[in-house]
This record gives structure tokens, C-alpha cells and sequence, in this order.
């Protein structure tokens, strides 16, 4: 839905967002659904993709991370 509307918007939207969308994914199929974003965000012409997951294993595979803890934000490089 993203590439559609990006590609039919006078103003591209640069940043896209997921919230939630690896709860019902299995450990073997993150990396493939991270590889899909990478490349949703290459066809797209998206600057970054930011997702929202509980998923240790799909946090593992972002470029960057932020951790909320009791309402304080951290930064995490993970690549």
C-alpha cells in the first residue's frame, strides 16, 4: 500500500511506518520479512523505514534501535 501511494502522491512520503507487524511472525521468517522492508524502502525511494516490534530477533536485524524503558529512550546501533 505504501508503494502505491508513494508512487501516486504529488509529495512522497519519505518516511514509513510499521507499528506491530512481527508479533505473529515465526524467528524463521523475520529475516525474510526485514529483507522485504529493505526492499520496499529501495523501490519506494522511502529514507528510512521505522518499525515497532517486541521481537528481540527482528530488533536484531534493524539498523538502528530505540529501546523504551519506565519512559526513557535509548539509541542502539546494532549494524
Amino acid at each position: 500500500i505504501a508503494l502505491f501511494v508513494n508512487a501516486r502522491n504529488r509529495r512522497p512520503i519519505r518516511t514509513c511506518w510499521r507499528d506491530e507487524t512481527t508479533g505473529a511472525l515465526d524467528p524463521a521468517t523475520v529475516p525474510r520479512y526485514v529483507a522485504m522492508l529493505r526492499r520496499i524502502q529501495q523501490l519506494g525511494g522511502f529514507h528510512q523505514i521505522i518499525f515497532v516490534s517486541h521481537s528481540e530477533d527482528a530488533a536484531s536485524l534493524a539498523d538502528a534501535v530505540i529501546r523504551i524503558e519506565n519512559g526513557h529512550p535509548t539509541i542502539e546501533r546494532v549494524s
